[in-house]
């Protein structure tokens, strides 16, 4: 709403909320029932999807930042998160900087990693499409591919490392595939 009535987030919040408020008083809704709580979710869905009929290329672009921002890898984010002073005045004044302040040593470790995941998802897919009768472990592997895709479209929008963790296994077997071609590749290199 703030991108297609060109205001600001927090004025396009404050707008929401007075219509919910009026939407619950006019419905008697009481957060405290839970039939009621469900109706209020179901009254916040639907103003979400009317949101993305009425705005799509905002929504897809701003899912398509998200998810990639989901599959940036951080291998210290247990570490940060427990230790990170949340109260510092740089994490309320300046949140992005202060919480993004190894943003690109992430990026590097991340790239590092799918740059194998890549090259084994290719050979895999090559491998997968020109064979004609299709193994289990093909299967497999289609079946992490697709559950990739699914928490890549159910938590992308939230845009945090930490809903990709299911992923990772799934990730790995290309990883490990793609590691060992390129290790296999460098070793005729060598010998040649």
């Amino acid at each position: 709403m703030a991108d297609r009535l060109n205001l600001t987030k927090y004025e396009a919040a404050n707008v929401f909320e007075k219509n919910e408020i009026k939407w619950r008083n006019d419905n008697n809704i009481n957060l405290d029932n839970n039939a009621d709580l469900l109706k209020n979710i179901d009254y916040r869905n639907k103003i979400f999807f009317e949101e993305v009929i009425k705005n799509p290329i905002f929504f897809i672009k701003k899912f398509i930042k998200k998810t990639a921002t989901m599959f940036i890898l951080d291998p210290l984010w247990v570490h940060e998160s427990f230790y990170v002073d949340k109260t510092d005045p740089k994490a309320i004044n300046d949140p992005k900087s202060y919480y993004n302040k190894n943003i690109y040593y992430k990026i590097a470790y991340s790239m590092f990693i799918y740059f194998f995941v890549i090259i084994g998802l290719f050979k895999f897919l090559k491998d997968f499409f020109l064979s004609k009768k299709k193994s289990d472990y093909s299967k497999f592997l289609i079946f992490n591919i697709l559950s990739v895709l699914y928490f890549a479209a159910i938590s992308g929008l939230w845009g945090n490392p930490k809903y990709l963790v299911p992923c990772m296994i799934s990730i790995c077997l290309f990883f490990s595939s793609g590691l060992t071609i390129s290790s296999k590749y460098l070793q005729n290199l060598v010998k040649n």
